[in-house]
């Protein structure tokens, strides 16, 4: 009797730490999921941002018919930022499967109008502004032109986007994309979306 009851003990302590163990293990894949989807959330707010932010400088320009240096920086800096999350957010997306290739006519566009902006910039004095040509106009429409319907489809298909001219991603964006499990394939949906864009109006 004494050794079955012993059997029932030992079974009961080896049940009692297997579900320990199950419930720390999932804890831990949770935590690292939520980690997961709040860097996500911040990559993809930063990648949606850049057209919002890009077409206020963009009517400027357009208007005024010329750049300054500010303006040709502030444009080159961001067109780098969201080059470099694309390609972050893109190849993670690759790494779990669900993208089968990185996105690559998206760079491609972003590199031809950041080689634009650098090859002006070394060109521009810092408290002149630069009357662009004919030629340079055209070139600046069809940049604004692509920010437009990148801005328009974040429009279409998020929610708490930035505004015209923002700078970074609204708080709502953030706070609500954060609460979004990985497996929600909003960021990769956007990501083919932008591609799909860039290789159809062949920017």
């Amino acid at each position: 009797m004494i050794k079955k009851y012993g059997v029932y003990v030992i079974l009961l302590c080896g049940w009692i730490l297997f579900l320990t163990l199950w419930v720390n293990e999932k804890n831990e894949n949770e935590h690292y999921r939520g980690y997961l989807s709040k860097v996500i959330a911040e990559k993809m707010g930063l990648i949606t941002t850049v057209p919002s932010y890009s077409i206020g400088i963009l009517e400027e320009i357009q208007d005024s018919k010329s750049i300054t240096k500010e303006q040709a920086n502030e444009l080159s800096l961001s067109l780098i930022k969201l080059d470099r999350e694309i390609q972050d957010i893109s190849n993670f997306a690759v790494e779990i499967g669900m993208l089968e290739t990185e996105v690559h006519h998206i760079r491609q566009v972003i590199r031809k109008y950041n080689n634009l902006l650098l090859n002006l910039t070394s060109t521009l004095d810092n408290n002149l502004e630069f009357s662009l040509s004919n030629e340079q106009l055209s070139e600046f429409a069809e940049f604004k032109r692509l920010m437009e319907l990148f801005y328009q489809t974040n429009m279409n298909h998020l929610y708490f986007t930035s505004a015209i001219g923002e700078d970074s991603p609204t708080l709502g964006f953030i706070n609500y994309y954060s609460n979004i499990s990985i497996d929600n394939d909003y960021w990769v949906f956007i990501l083919k979306k932008y591609e799909e864009i860039s290789s159809k109006n062949n920017y």
